[in-house]
């Protein structure tokens, strides 16, 4: 890298050298930078609603699924107990599709030399430096307007991933569309929409290293409207991190009763991500001004939904203030002069001290296709759930068992092989391309991902549009499952279970409520890849919504369509 290359300053900006030519202000010294701004309404999901679930026996009518046991949602005071259903399971196969976008993602990471407009510059590190490196996709969550997209931003800006060329573009695109304060925004936000609203629609996708990992961030939008793509970016993240903002009015509007950021946390635990960071944002706002009373009560609020949504203060929660718009504690931890009372780590220093997800690199091969691009032959982009991918070997596509061959595989760099854990594109031969969709799973060939168009759930009603006050057999749902997104019907509703005890409450219930605790049979119009979630809970948990309003969630306890006992 240039050696006058200005240094990042947390609330300063660039600092440049003697020989280094500073550029123009990005912003008038009287304005005080904020986040990308936008408005949006949302919905509630029940603080009593829990995320963990706890075995339960069913009894199987054939033994060849090994699932003879199923799981229940438990509140604070529940204790679960076992509870009986009867399924038979039937054979079935293949999958259907989601949205995602693939936003400036970074090239070779050895790179060391600035790139041209349009590129993210990488810092210099060798290839091998990089392999010893672990692998962590990371997700930013949040209400609209709390500052994740330039909270991302900053993060790549200060980490070298980002060139002093490429922040003077947009803080000038910034000012020409008279939202100053957006230009961080710009390297997460690369569509058109985005940019003039200040909303993100799809998942951004950025790269950038730390001392101790390799990160993949994965920039969410926070609008209701787009909580379908930012579920495909949840099945592909080891950490969450949810962003509030602390200025007077914008957190409570996300809080409270239309507010997304209970639906995003209450997602992420449901899509198992345990790992969480809480980031208290816009700190340096003139209605907070790093004010400890303001950040803690905000962490009076915050809190008790998180135990209530299952998750552990202690082990799993870190609670952290930072200023995204001005840099203050991502990197390097905020001066005592800004912030005397906050003495703990910065955001990329939690980040490297929280425990990665377990990964199995030698069990059979699982990659969901997330997207699927066309340049020079067919590359399939998706995140490795289990096993290795080696170039240059057999493997075959699910649903449509089509043998395939990798012909080259990338994540920072060309590699030869990539294992469990990494957001990776692989370049395909095969003979019929339409095979190669999103939700289509890669395996290996002696060890194939399951299929079904039936399986039995256990399934947590959580909230239901405002036009209807029951969940009936027969209902339509939208199905979200690893990568697969597709229409679902629940056939019949088979046993509702007490939420404390996990007993059967009643047998083939005609309706259910909301916060019920059903086992469903539960149909799609094609095979989707799919597993028992004891098995593989990567492919075997989901989000169930209707109309806008996600419904509930679940886990796949059984593969086939119920047989149910006579007299049922």
């Amino acid at each position: 890298m240039n050696p006058n290359a200005p240094s990042f300053v947390p609330g300063v900006g660039l600092v440049y050298t003697d020989d280094a030519k500073a550029p123009e202000k990005r912003f008038p010294a009287s304005s005080q930078p904020s986040s990308d701004c936008s408005d949006s309404k949302g919905h509630d999901i029940g603080e009593e609603d829990a995320c963990q679930l706890r075995d339960v026996s069913i009894d199987i009518s054939e033994p060849r699924q090994s699932s003879s046991s199923d799981a229940v949602l438990k509140d604070d005071e529940s204790q679960v107990c076992a509870t009986q259903a009867v399924v038979e399971e039937t054979e079935a196969s293949a999958p259907n599709a989601a949205t995602l976008k693939s936003t400036q993602e970074n090239s070779s990471i050895d790179e060391a030399q600035e790139k041209p407009e349009g590129d993210k510059a990488v810092p210099a590190v060798s290839g091998e430096q990089n392999k010893t490196l672990e692998h962590v996709s990371i997700i930013f969550l949040g209400h609209v307007d709390s500052g994740k997209s330039t909270t991302s931003g900053q993060i790549l800006w200060q980490t070298g991933m980002i060139t002093e060329r490429i922040i003077e573009k947009y803080t000038k695109e910034a000012v020409e569309r008279k939202h100053t304060s957006w230009f961080l925004s710009y390297i997460m936000d690369a569509l058109e929409e985005e940019r003039s609203k200040g909303k993100t629609i799809e998942v951004g996708r950025a790269r950038f290293l730390s001392s101790k990992r390799r990160y993949t961030i994965l920039d969410a939008p926070g609008h209701k409207n787009y909580v379908p793509n930012m579920l495909v970016g949840l099945c592909q993240a080891d950490i969450a991190i949810l962003i509030i903002s602390a200025r007077k009015g914008e957190f409570e509007s996300g809080f409270e009763k239309n507010g997304q950021t209970r639906e995003h946390v209450f997602l992420a635990r449901a899509m198992g991500i345990r790992s969480l960071i809480i980031c208290i944002n816009k700190m340096d706002d003139p209605t907070v001004n790093w004010s400890k009373t303001r950040y803690d009560d905000l962490v009076k609020k915050i809190v008790p939904f998180l135990q209530n949504t299952r998750y552990n203060i202690k082990r799993d929660v870190s609670i952290i203030p930072i200023s995204g718009q001005l840099g203050y504690n991502i990197k390097t931890r905020i001066d005592a002069s800004v912030c005397p009372w906050y003495t703990g780590n910065s955001l990329i220093e939690t980040l490297d001290s929280l425990p990665c997800s377990p990964r199995d690199p030698s069990a059979p091969l699982r990659m969901p296709i997330l997207d699927r691009i066309k340049d020079m032959g067919i590359i399939a982009m998706g995140k490795i759930e289990q096993g290795t991918v080696v170039k240059n070997r057999q493997y075959v596509v699910v649903p449509g068992n089509a043998e395939v061959e990798i012909t080259k595989i990338e994540t920072e760099e060309s590699v030869d092989s990539v294992a469990a854990g990494e957001i990776a594109h692989l370049t395909l031969k095969i003979a019929d391309e339409s095979q190669i969709a999103r939700g289509s799973v890669i395996c290996d060939a002696k060890s194939l991902v399951n299929t079904a168009t039936d399986f039995v759930a256990q399934v947590v009603i959580t909230d239901l549009p405002s036009n209807k006050v029951l969940i009936t057999s027969g209902s339509a749902v939208m199905l979200h499952i690893h990568a697969v997104v597709t229409e679902a019907s629940f056939v019949r509703i088979l046993v509702e279970l007490d939420k404390k005890t996990g007993e059967v409450v009643k047998k083939l219930p005609k309706f259910a409520r909301v916060k019920s605790v059903i086992n469903v049979h539960i149909q799609v119009p094609t095979p989707i890849p799919i597993e028992v979630f004891k098995e593989m809970p990567q492919l075997g948990r989901f989000v169930i919504r209707d109309e806008d309003t996600t419904v509930g969630f679940g886990q796949v306890i059984h593969l086939g369509a119920p047989r149910l006992k006579r007299g049922n």
